[in-house]
């Protein structure tokens, strides 16, 4: 069984992770393409909880920036404005969720670090009005 679990919500899907389980850049690719087979249509924001995450080793601005590209390439990011909550609970992540955070634009998404899942859930779950 995989150290982690995703759970398609009513109006998110939760990606949900195995405590001390490693974040790689290879592991988030994975975990975005087994989204995409479950969720096809890509209605629903996500909420990546990597509470209780280690960072790995291999994970900096170089392999982030490099992760960014591949999707930019790989995935059709179609929807404007999608959502995307990180729940970090470590100085490293925050670090790294906020480098991701700051190449996402790139994405076409909408990209929050938070330190609590209830607040991530809330913004989440938040509908964007286009004014």
């Amino acid at each position: 069984m995989a150290p982690w679990k995703i759970v398609l919500k009513a109006d998110y899907v939760l990606v949900d992770f195995d405590d001390d389980i490693a974040i790689s850049p290879e592991l988030v690719i994975r975990i975005i393409k087994e989204i995409r087979v479950l969720d096809p249509e890509r209605t629903r924001p996500d909420l990546w909880d990597f509470s209780g995450c280690r960072i790995s080793p291999n994970l900096n601005y170089e392999t982030i920036s490099n992760m960014v590209q591949t999707l930019k390439t790989n995935f059709k990011m179609e929807r404007p404005f999608h959502k995307t909550a990180l729940v970090v609970n470590s100085a490293a992540g925050f670090g790294m969720a906020r480098i991701y955070q700051s190449l996402s634009s790139e994405l076409n998404r909408e990209v929050m670090v938070f330190n609590d899942v209830e607040q991530a859930r809330t913004w989440i779950t938040q509908k964007i009005c286009l004014a």
